[in-house]
């Protein structure tokens, strides 16, 4: 039988995510067998060889599949001719001999969709079930490097364009999880992006276009009292708040300092920091982010500016400078890394491999294993994922979507 299986994830016996993509029959694609994501993790070590439980794209229930060979992981494969924005890889493997495939389908729902209503949307995707909801959407555009998550869950902070189109037109402003409650916060004529709560949800850091360059700024919940709290003298960014510490980017290296803007000191010293290339930004460090309990420091570096959307990799460092460690070694176009509640994950997004755009959410452990692409694939080509965080629970994360037109 000539069946093709979109989206398959391995469970084993507990409900737990093992793995992805296992091969469960012949693809009426030559004699190969495709796979939408080739993904599997010490798969055979955690599930059986006898019973294994998936659960295909546009299903809401589990297959039971009987089966005793798995596909070759080291097969040959090739990439897709898709160039739209998110250019996914679509790998083909050879197919070893299934000796026993025993399917049990019919979803009972039709194939699933995403959600969408203006141009811009926050969304949240189940990590389980791969079901995705609209929170709230947006015809003009969101700032989509910065989604922060208050301390008791129940408010998302963003920067968007408000009255008009130009950069002067982005304000911070919070909406409810459930999508109730949407509040503008600022209402100036300036450039305000980037904004991270304090740990007690009372203050918010942001940064503001106000006189020649970037700066940290501070102002309470509400948006009222606004007030500068740090000026580098050049462009400062990327800022992050967990109990008196403020984390941020200058001079392509990644600072510390105090809540109150005093004992700035930096963190990082990447090599060649400033070095221009083909990228957008030079080599150098970008987007920290304090873990939950403020002793570490997860951020990208940009290593290789040699192609269009520059080589990055993943690192954390303690705050102190001390310790720092390479979390991956790909040179993705990846970045804007985010923690899990237990401090034991992380969740960020690789906007293109090589050349190819890609705009996937992916996570890992916070030592760098595990690390796996979470976008479904019943999400469109055009449908762009961007800054994501994690929910409380750490079961689903909100992330920005964007639909490319």
């Amino acid at each position: 039988m000539n069946v093709r299986y979109p989206a398959l994830l391995v469970y084993d016996e507990q409900g737990q995510v093992a793995g992805d993509a296992v091969l469960l029959g012949q693809v009426a694609v030559g004699q190969q067998a495709r796979v939408a994501r080739f993904d599997l993790v010490d798969c055979e070590s955690r599930v059986s060889r006898a019973t294994v439980y998936v659960r295909a794209a546009g299903c809401t229930r589990p297959i039971s599949v009987l089966y005793s060979s798995m596909a070759n992981r080291n097969g040959p494969f090739e990439r897709s001719d898709d160039t739209s924005p998110r250019n996914r890889r679509k790998y083909y493997t050879w197919a070893l001999p299934v000796l026993s495939v025993l399917l049990f389908f019919g979803c009972g729902k039709g194939p699933r969709v995403v959600p969408h209503e203006g141009t811009y949307g926050i969304y949240v995707l189940n990590l389980g079930t791969e079901d995705v909801r609209l929170v709230y959407s947006t015809p003009r555009g969101i700032q989509t490097s910065s989604l922060r998550l208050d301390a008791s869950g129940s408010r998302l902070l963003f920067a968007q364009k408000v009255d008009g189109d130009s950069n002067e037109h982005f304000e911070l402003c919070t909406v409810g999880t459930d999508g109730s409650g949407f509040r503008r916060l600022t209402n100036n004529s300036y450039w305000d992006v980037y904004p991270a709560w304090s740990s007690d949800n009372t203050r918010i850091a942001f940064l503001s276009f106000r006189h020649s360059d970037l700066d940290i700024y501070v102002m309470n919940a509400d948006g009222t009292g606004d007030t500068l709290l740090y000026d580098s003298g050049s462009h400062d960014g990327d800022v992050d708040w967990v109990g008196s510490s403020i984390v941020f980017t200058s001079g392509f290296r990644i600072w510390r300092m105090h809540d109150d803007g005093t004992s700035a000191a930096p963190v990082t010293d990447p090599e060649n920091a400033g070095q221009w290339g083909n990228a957008n930004l030079p080599i150098g460090d970008y987007d920290p982010k304090l873990s939950p309990d403020g002793t570490k420091v997860v951020f990208e570096r940009l290593e290789d500016p040699s192609t269009t959307h520059g080589r990055y990799n993943l690192f954390i460092v303690d705050t102190s400078g001390a310790g720092e460690t390479r979390l991956t070694s790909n040179g993705y176009a990846q970045g804007l890394p985010s923690w899990s509640h237990s401090g034991t994950r992380l969740v960020y997004v690789v906007a293109a491999i090589e050349e190819g755009g890609a705009y996937d959410i992916y996570t890992m452990n916070a030592d760098g294993t595990d690390n796996r692409n979470v976008t479904p694939d019943y999400f469109p080509s055009g449908f762009l994922c961007h800054a994501s965080a994690f929910a409380p629970g750490d079961s689903e994360v909100f992330f920005i979507g964007q639909w490319w037109e």
